[in-house]
């Protein structure tokens, strides 16, 4: 590469963007203006020439780690660490590209990967100064990490909480429409590899639509979810009890009611689940074998039978039969939750935190 301060460099840049002009897809030219561009400091200029010649020469380590320090200056972070991962992938022992892609995975909140990449690199330089460094900010990265002031899922955080903005009870209503979400789609509506990425998407606020995410179910279900997940609070419902209203009546209309039969299956299934036995556990207990004595006066028959009146005898103490064994206690009750009251509370208690 040229140094910055070379006075060839404008006449370089402009002999090659002469070559651009009749070709654009030369390789070797892309390739060397991005690395003039980045040279001096133009890197959305460099990222843009290097991504293009990257196309053309993919396997090129050299082309991928300029690429990565060019995508990391314009703040794209997942293009430089993508970029940086290829370059490595072609040549493992590159010390720059390692100490790089550590900076990058701490700007993506990803410690312990930042970690790896630092202590990969004092395998190449054992006495890297950068390299030990790196491994001390990913190790405080780590430990502030547990003690993080954001709580909670990030994936199921509202836009303005991901932003650092005040909260209400509206945020809560947010991050119900997202459970509806993966409950309905089976899938996230913020999916992405880092945290610090998953972060990005929640604040923006854009995701898949649920009809599109998972087509073809009641259209109010999809009304709901899009309106507890609005991106501004004010178009959110504004109450929990407001949201109850809509999901019990998209309950009436999207979903059949259940039969007796059908309901003593699912609660049978829900206890086998649960392992704890139903009400309805145990039947009648069997008769226990009795023994009469013998007939006084008789002919020396041993029958449980009263012939007659004129046979009839008071059965002795010592004849009777045993006692029914005691009806046996249950080690542990049948327990049974309530879902919708369950539900109930849980609005509720977001409603008592509004006021």
């Amino acid at each position: 590469m040229m140094a910055a301060d070379d006075n060839r460099i404008p006449e370089a840049r402009d002999a090659l963007e002469k070559v651009l002009q009749k070709d654009a897809k030369s390789s070797t030219a892309l390739r060397q203006i991005g690395e003039l561009e980045l040279n001096a400091a133009n890197y959305a200029k460099a990222a843009d020439f290097l991504t293009r010649a990257r196309q053309l020469w993919p396997d090129d380590a050299t082309v991928s780690l300029n690429q990565g320090k060019a995508l990391q200056k314009t703040g794209d972070l997942a293009g430089a660490r993508d970029a940086l991962e290829a370059s490595l992938k072609q040549q493992p022992a590159q010390l720059p590209a390692r100490l790089l892609l550590g900076d990058v995975y701490l700007a993506l909140s990803d410690a312990k990967a930042a970690e790896d990449q630092f202590e990969a690199s004092l395998l190449l330089q054992p006495n890297s100064l950068e390299g030990q460094i790196g491994i001390a900010k990913a190790q405080t990265k780590k430990e502030s990490s547990a003690g993080n002031l954001i709580k909670g899922k990030i994936a199921f955080m509202s836009p303005e909480q991901a932003s650092g903005e005040p909260l209400d009870a509206r945020s809560d209503l947010f991050s119900v429409g997202t459970m509806l979400y993966v409950m309905i789609t089976r899938r996230h509506p913020f999916d992405a590899p880092t945290d610090y990425e998953t972060l990005m998407l929640v604040k923006s606020g854009d995701f898949t639509p649920p009809e599109t995410a998972r087509p073809g179910l009641n259209p109010e279900l999809y009304r709901v979810i899009r309106k507890a997940m609005a991106k501004a609070p004010g178009d959110r419902y504004q109450t929990a009890e407001e949201m109850l209203v809509d999901v019990e009546q998209v309950m009436r209309l999207a979903f059949r009611p259940v039969g007796q039969t059908e309901l003593q299956r699912w609660l049978a299934d829900l206890s086998s689940k649960d392992g704890v036995p139903p009400l309805t556990r145990e039947g009648a207990p069997e008769p226990s074998p009795t023994t009469v004595g013998p007939l006084r006066g008789g002919d020396g028959q041993e029958s449980g039978l009263m012939l007659n009146l004129d046979d009839a005898v008071e059965i002795r103490s010592r004849d009777r039969p045993p006692p029914p064994p005691p009806t046996e206690v249950m080690a542990r009750p049948p327990q049974f939750v309530d879902y919708v009251a369950v539900m109930d509370d849980f609005f509720a208690d977001i409603d008592r935190r509004a006021v």
